[in-house]
């Protein structure tokens, strides 16, 4: 007979007792950054390729991140808290910008230890931890790229939104006895996305690339000319609607998705 008791499982059977514990042994910590970008110093480290030689600014390093916030301890008054996530690296990177918006970028972390602190600074000596008014200058919006902002095979296009997904394909290993990630490193990039071009001469190109049996090309998408490009190679259409509206309503688009098999963030 059998019976589940809050999280532990007993197996009783003839003159024997058995109990399992639920629990796992150790934990990975994930969690999400969602920003409106500036400048490319930060989510570059989600995209670019990894650089074992000089791991800093890439998904090669290890990353810690500081988080203060107000927290009540069974007081009347709320206390300084400091939670700080160590051993991290990203995992997926969302870029996405569509017509009179900000571009907003969600990145996925993973961490290997997290530790909660109340002591001043989180036990640090001069931390540095910004405030919403040190926080100044204008975010990424859609019209910094121009009206023409997706290049593809060396032809401008509009379109309809742009979303660029970035995997780093992390391994996250753990191994006997420490109840943590003893390893994590980025594995196999996988590069995907979206885009939505009108059907105009450059559409009947693009079209027509679609349709034929692709080579992988060059393209680029420009958030803000000098700030913040997309350069993706070995660029190749996948899903492509073909659809033609009965109504006088919309205008003819293609809807696309794409993979790529190299991206890199820069400023040009």
């Amino acid at each position: 007979m059998g019976r589940i008791q809050n999280t532990m499982l007993d197996i009783f059977t003839a003159g024997s007792f058995y109990k399992y514990s639920q629990q796992t042994g150790g934990q990975n910590f994930p969690f999400t950054i969602a920003v409106q970008p500036q400048n490319i110093n930060f989510i570059k480290i989600g995209t670019n390729a990894p650089d074992l030689t000089t791991p800093s600014g890439t998904s090669a390093a290890s990353y810690q991140f500081l988080m203060k916030y107000k927290q009540s301890l069974g007081t009347a008054q709320l206390v300084d808290t400091y939670m700080h996530f160590l051993g991290c690296r990203p995992r997926t990177t969302n870029i996405t910008v569509s017509p009179q918006e900000k571009v907003s970028v969600t990145m996925e972390w993973v961490a290997r230890e997290i530790q909660i602190s109340t002591a001043v600074n989180g036990g640090m000596t001069t931390p540095t931890i910004p405030t919403l008014a040190s926080i100044t200058g204008p975010v990424i919006v859609d019209s910094d790229a121009g009206a023409l902002p997706l290049t593809i095979n060396a032809l401008p296009y509009p379109t309809d939104g742009f979303t660029l997904n970035v995997d780093t394909g992390l391994i996250a290993k753990p191994y006997n006895g420490s109840g943590k990630i003893d390893a994590s490193f980025p594995g196999t990039f996988k590069i995907t996305g979206n885009i939505n071009p009108p059907l105009g001469s450059q559409g009947i190109t693009l079209l027509t690339l679609a349709t034929s049996s692709q080579t992988g090309v060059t393209a680029k998408y420009v958030f803000k000319t000098g700030t913040m490009v997309a350069n993706l190679t070995g660029f190749v259409l996948g899903d492509v609607e073909r659809n033609f509206p009965g109504n006088a309503d919309s205008f003819l688009e293609l809807p696309s998705t794409f993979e790529c098999s190299g991206c890199t963030l820069a400023t040009s």
